[in-house]
């Protein structure tokens, strides 16, 4: 249950490339202040099981699954690295200096994936294949 949104990666990525001119070492000092984004104040709950919205979004659900292509399911099937963004990014992303960016944008995705890990457990819903056996997992 360790996968993240795309606008989540999204926003580690362009957090890092940002930060990359000040490549200082992250072990120590966190990336983002605890607290600094509190992203439970800004995502909603999810519709409660059974009502028209729930509804309305498994029907999103199934309709993604029938339309994703073998490209779609193996990028999510990718561990969430550094690597897995080169090709959205683009290769002058490596010429920045490669190692230190890399660090820092595991750094990154490790300190958003922390948050987002904080505000699932919050509202502690079931995945869509745990509700229903008509969806199939991917990257489970």
């Amino acid at each position: 249950m360790k996968r993240m949104t795309g606008s989540l990666a999204a926003v580690a990525i362009i957090f890092a490339a940002s930060t990359a001119t000040s490549m200082a070492s992250t072990d120590t000092v966190p990336l983002l202040p605890s607290e600094s984004i509190e992203a439970q104040n800004k995502i909603a709950p999810p519709p409660a099981l059974g009502t028209p919205k729930f509804h309305e979004e498994m029907s999103t659900v199934l309709w993604l699954q029938e339309t994703r292509t073998p490209e779609q399911v193996l990028f999510v099937e990718t561990p969430l690295n550094f690597n897995r963004f080169v090709p959205i990014v683009g290769d002058e992303i490596l010429t920045i200096d490669a190692p230190a960016l890399r660090g820092l944008l595991d750094t990154a995705i490790n300190e958003v994936r922390d948050d987002y890990d904080a505000v699932k457990a919050i509202y502690d819903y079931p995945r869509p294949f745990e509700i229903s056996s008509a969806v199939e997992a991917v990257g489970a």
